[in-house]
């Protein structure tokens, strides 16, 4: 016999030679083996006590076998029947003609038929499940004459408390050693195993990134100690076998389990945020597995350094479409709609006021697109002087002006090759930029400021901008040529307050985002207090409401009555009043002074009012007119307050 090692084995049943056999046994192996007659419920109360002393393998007979595996981690071995011992037992021990009832767990053994009509005796194979169903057959043996019961160690125990002759069937000499020799194979296996486990687990915990796996329920299998880290107090085995989708968010998971490739997220632990690349494991030991490998944020950004992903100026597209929040049809449509352009590769011009969200929609896009594993960039063109925001999308060579890089400077369109360049407030961008733009949009390369090399690039361009491109054309400061290249796929996005049923989701949303950050309770806002904030303009809009929600939160922890402080604050920057609170002109009425309506001889339209609301001049003479009363002016005009003021600000009125 090949000496592998020292094992513990435990053999869970009886037989009258059984410590002949493992004497003999014992003498070719140094293994440890401990033996017990116990059946059934003592079987498993002793092989709880020999798994804490550290036997590696049970054997047991095939009833009882199937009870330990329920009630043990460690693993156990069936021994079955031996067709020439059986032969041998009966032929001993029974007579010709003979009833015998052998008990057969589960199934019955075809050998025992050919057996009976070998030997000339009844073999009376009935099948048991549990001890109870055993017990039931034996003393229904007793009660009607069968000769004697042949069985193993429990069955014999029933036979003689009923008074019914048994005959043992016992194991031969092989089975014992053959089994004693599976048993060493399993637990050197499961040594093996453990060693791996071990050396994977010492190599997991030298890395510097958190890994967690995880398989297709998201139940997280293993990780490194690093990862631990992130969970707080929490010891190991609190983690193992929970589930990650809480922490990625069902939508993210479900794109995981979908797409089956490799991607960045962020994701947040214990209030921490965290980027992790996900990885599919897909060989054949480790189908099924997915590997997070987790950095802190701020650890990618003292990394990276050119990388800022609080705003945006970074290679990591940190948000995604699906953890926009929203419930309005118009935003239902616009996902939708983002969604589609998203997997194609043609510019996109996304239109919407300051804090609409322009920016994460861009991210999203990226996220969503065919290039999501590779740069996403991001500028701000209102940000920075003509010269410089050229250099930055650009770049520049050596000695190329003063203060210029030694050994030049790649610029940002180099370094979203094969990603997605956003720019931001593309409207204020110079001419000299906007021509070089059109280039690069046109011949898919570019020339560094000083430079005389064509430097290849291939970058989605995503653009954005506070207000509409065609009156800025029509006057000359943006160019026509360019705006078509940009204009490829268009999305608008609606301001807040024509998707305010959106502040029922968005406002608790951010009330509860900075509650759990100060550590205190999340403010309750009445019917009321809603239904006044559904009546504001929301210049800022969801920016401003972010910012409302913070103040809010911070306000209520020290002072009561905050939402009326708040909220009168709210009303003083205001582009024209909240609908529901005094107008100027009401304050004014209050005080007795006439109103526009009210003042004699006052203009009126005779034109259309759509002629009126699309012609600057027209407009600003009609504004004179009612001495700029907002109420006024949409009364008569038969708009809305917000489409009048929308107007008013597209030509700065």
């Amino acid at each position: 016999m090949a000496e592998l090692s020292r094992f513990t084995l435990g053999m869970l049943f009886h037989s009258p030679l059984i410590q002949q056999y493992l004497v003999e046994y014992g003498k070719s192996s140094s293994d440890r083996v401990l033996a017990s007659s116990a059946t059934f419920s003592e079987a498993v109360r002793i092989a709880k006590n020999w798994e804490a002393e550290g036997v590696e393998v049970l054997i047991s007979r095939r009833a009882t076998a199937d009870i330990l595996r329920n009630s043990v981690k460690t693993p156990v071995l069936s021994l079955p029947f031996s067709d020439i011992e059986n032969l041998r037992s009966i032929r001993s021990n029974c007579k010709q003609g003979m009833r015998i009832l052998v008990p057969a767990y589960k199934r019955r053994t075809p050998i025992f038929g050919l057996l009976g009509k070998t030997l000339k005796v009844i073999i009376l194979q009935k099948i048991y499940s549990t001890e109870l169903e055993l017990r039931q057959l034996v003393e229904a043996a007793a009660q009607d004459s069968t000769d004697c019961v042949a069985g193993g160690h429990a069955t014999s125990l029933l036979a003689e408390e009923y008074g019914i002759p048994y005959v043992a069937l016992p194991p031969s000499r092989e089975q014992i050693f053959s089994i004693l020799e599976s048993a060493r194979n399993v637990a050197q296996s499961n040594r093996d195993k453990e060693r791996l486990l071990s050396e994977s687990q010492a190599i997991m915990n030298a890395m510097t990134e958190g890994l967690i796996c995880i398989d297709v329920s998201g139940e997280i299998m293993s990780l490194n100690n690093r990862a631990l880290s992130f969970f707080g107090d929490y010891p190991l085995e609190n983690i193992i076998g929970t589930s990650f989708i809480p922490y990625i968010g069902d939508n993210i998971f479900t794109e995981i389990i979908q797409q089956k490739h490799n991607k960045e997220y962020v994701i947040e632990i214990n209030k921490k945020t965290f980027v992790t690349h996900v990885t599919h494991l897909n060989n054949k030991f480790d189908a099924g597995l997915i590997l997070f490998t987790l950095r802190k944020k701020q650890d990618v950004l003292r990394q990276t350094q050119a990388i800022n992903i609080s705003d945006s100026r970074g290679f990591v597209a940190c948000k995604h479409l699906g953890g926009l929040i929203y419930k309005s049809e118009v935003m239902q449509k616009t996902v939708k709609l983002t969604r589609v352009y998203a997997k194609s590769d043609a510019s996109i011009l996304l239109i919407g006021e300051t804090g609409t969200g322009k920016e994460i929609l861009a991210q999203g896009i990226h996220n969503n697109s065919p290039r999501n594993n590779m740069p996403f960039v991001s500028i701000n063109c209102a940000e920075l002087p003509e010269q410089l925001l050229e250099s930055e999308l650009f770049g520049h060579e050596e000695g190329a002006f003063t203060g210029a890089r030694k050994g030049g400077k790649a610029g940002l369109f180099e370094l979203a090759d094969k990603g997605t360049i956003f720019l931001d407030e593309i409207c204020s961008s110079s001419s000299s930029v906007q021509a070089k733009l059109l280039r690069v949009l046109q011949e898919k390369e570019l020339m560094r400021i000083g430079g005389t090399r064509k430097i290849p690039v291939n970058v989605r361009v995503i653009a954005a901008s506070g207000q509409e491109l065609w009156p800025l054309i029509c006057g000359g400061s943006f160019r026509q040529d360019l705006f078509f290249r940009l204009n490829v796929l268009c999305i608008r996005l609606p301001p807040l307050r024509d998707r305010i049923d959106d502040l029922d989701v968005l406002l608790p949303s951010f009330l509860k985002q900075f509650s759990d950050r100060e550590k205190c309770r999340q403010p309750v806002l009445s019917d009321k207090d809603i239904a006044l904030l559904k009546n504001y303009e929301w210049p800022g809009n969801v920016r401003q409401l972010k910012n409302f929600a913070e103040r809010l939160v911070l306000h209520s922890v020290f002072l009561p009555d905050t939402f009326s402080l708040i909220y009168e604050e709210l009303l003083t920057i205001s582009p024209g009043r909240d609908k529901a609170g005094p107008t100027i002109d009401e304050e004014n009425n209050a005080e007795g002074v006439p109103s526009a309506l009210e003042a004699p001889n006052m203009p009126t339209p005779r034109e259309n009012p759509k002629l009126v609301l699309d012609d600057p001049q027209r407009l600003r003479k009609f504004m004179e007119s009612v001495r700029y009363s907002k109420k006024d002016a949409a009364d008569l005009l038969g708009v809305s307050r917000s489409t009048l003021w929308r107007k008013l600000k597209q030509w700065n009125i």
